[in-house]
């Protein structure tokens, strides 16, 4: 899954902005030290209150 895929999905999921981009962040570090994560392991469907 690429970045912008993440990005609409995790919206229609019901991600906030700051969520979304702190795991972009959190995965560009990651691939940075050499670890692969993929956008899509955080993608869950988000409980309603």
């Amino acid at each position: 899954m690429e970045k912008d895929e993440f990005r609409k999905r995790a919206k229609e999921l019901g991600y906030s902005e700051k969520d979304i981009q702190d795991y972009i962040d959190l995965a560009e570090n990651a691939a940075k030290d050499g670890i692969k994560m993929d956008y899509e392991s955080c993608l869950i469907e988000l409980p309603i209150y």
